[in-house]
């Protein structure tokens, strides 16, 4: 599995280094402090890593509420397992 996950990562860094080299050219960038000319891949990039962070913390509280049920669930089958071998340690008695 490492194996391929080592291959399809190197694919989308060779894709994103051509991408680069054929998006290299300047592009007149207006933000509210100044002016500034950066080439269009790094722009992109920039694009694609805030889009990335952006997803993460909107994911968080989702992740962090899985986590929460899962230590429940997690909690709740630990105590059945030990009810569990609790009642096959108690002796059977037999009044015939």
């Amino acid at each position: 599995m490492r194996l391929v996950n080592y291959i399809l990562l190197s694919v989308i860094g060779f894709l994103g280094l051509v991408f680069a080299t054929l998006n290299a050219h300047p592009v007149h960038l207006k933000y509210y402090i100044g002016v500034k000319d950066i080439p269009l891949s790094v722009i992109v990039l920039i694009s694609v890593i805030i889009g990335i962070m952006l997803g993460w913390l909107v994911s968080l509280r989702s992740i962090f509420r899985l986590k929460r049920e899962n230590k429940k669930i997690n909690a709740r089958a630990t105590q059945a397992e030990n009810e569990v071998e609790n009642l096959r340690n108690i002796p059977i008695k037999d009044e015939h």
